[in-house]
């Protein structure tokens, strides 16, 4: 004998998603207040951690990552990125291996920025 079939119940509405508002919220009108004040000093304190990072590039020759010999000095160039409060510079040197023409600015390694570019990334926390 066959069982009977239950039937299947009826598929959920998909859940309400909130909609938009005219105006910010109060609290993201506060956070861009406070934002634009500080804004200047935000972009101060990060050049000068840039400048502390540029210290530590050039205190040494890095080697080459294909041959792993010192690289020698050929350059240097003043550079600027943007960052989220404003546009930062840094001098930046470039060294070459002479054996295999490899090229590297350490500075711009360690930071992980491009110059003329935009460094703003949104870190997934």
């Amino acid at each position: 004998m066959a069982e009977p079939r239950l039937a299947c119940p009826p598929p959920a509405p998909p859940p309400v998603r909130p909609g938009l508002h005219d105006q910010p919220s109060r609290f993201l009108l506060l956070e861009r207040e406070v934002e634009q004040e500080f804004r200047l000093q935000m972009l101060e304190s990060l050049q000068q951690k840039v400048d502390a990072v540029a210290e530590e590039a050039h205190a040494g020759s890095p080697l080459c990552p294909q041959c792993a010999r010192p690289m020698g000095y050929h350059d240097t160039h003043p550079v600027s990125w943007l960052a989220r409060w404003g546009s930062l510079r840094a001098s930046v040197s470039r060294y070459r291996c002479r054996r295999c023409k490899q090229e590297r600015r350490p500075l711009l390694d360690l930071l992980g920025v491009e110059p003329g570019r935009s460094a703003v990334r949104w870190l997934d926390c």
